[in-house]
C-alpha cells in the first residue's frame, strides 16, 4: 500500500513516466535482495553460545515500538525460531547460527539478523521487509528470560 502512495505521489509530483518508474522499483528491489541475503549470511564458525530459550525482545520500526518474545531452540548451528509479537506466532524452522550471528528468514520475505553478546544473554539486530515493505532495516534488541 505504502509504495503505491509512493508511485502515485512520484509520478504527480515530478511528472515522470510510469515504466521508468518501474524500472527503477525493480532496481531498488533487487539491490533489497542483494542486501536481504547478505544478511542471512553467517560465519562458518561454531556458534558462541546455546541461544535455546525464551527472550524478550523489542522491535523498533517507523510504526513505532514493539514488545515481542522469541523461541529459540538450537542444535548446533541450526535454529528454529518462534516469533510471538501478541498478534501472531511465527515459526521458522531454517535458522542459521555461525559465530556470533543468528540469521533467518520469514515467509513473508523478511531477513532478520542478530549480533549475539559473548555472554550469549543478549541480541542485538535488525529486520528488512523485503518486498512487504520499504526494505529499510528496522531495530530489533532482546535479553534472555
Amino acid at each position: 500500500m505504502q509504495r503505491t502512495r509512493n508511485l502515485i505521489l512520484y509520478i504527480t509530483m515530478t511528472g515522470a513516466v510510469p515504466g521508468c518508474f518501474f524500472s527503477q522499483l525493480k532496481e531498488q528491489q533487487e539491490q533489497c535482495d542483494r542486501e536481504m541475503s547478505a544478511m542471512l549470511t553467517v560465519p562458518t564458525d561454531p556458534p558462541v553460545a546455546d541461544l535455546s530459550g525464551r527472550w524478550a525482545c523489542v522491535y523498533q520500526g517507523p510504526e513505532g515500538t514493539n514488545n515481542e518474545a522469541l523461541d529459540i531452540v538450537q542444535n548446533g548451528s541450526r535454529a528454529t525460531v518462534t516469533m510471538r509479537d501478541g498478534y501472531n506466532n511465527s515459526a521458522v524452522s531454517d535458522g542459521q547460527v555461525g559465530g556470533n550471528v543468528l540469521a533467518w528468514r520469514y515467509e513473508g520475505g523478511s531477513a532478520v539478523r542478530f549480533q549475539v553478546d559473548p555472554s550469549g544473554r543478549m541480541l542485538d539486530g535488525q529486520v528488512r521487509a523485503g518486498a512487504a515493505g520499504d526494505c529499510s532495516p528496522n531495530r530489533y534488541t532482546c535479553t534472555r528470560h
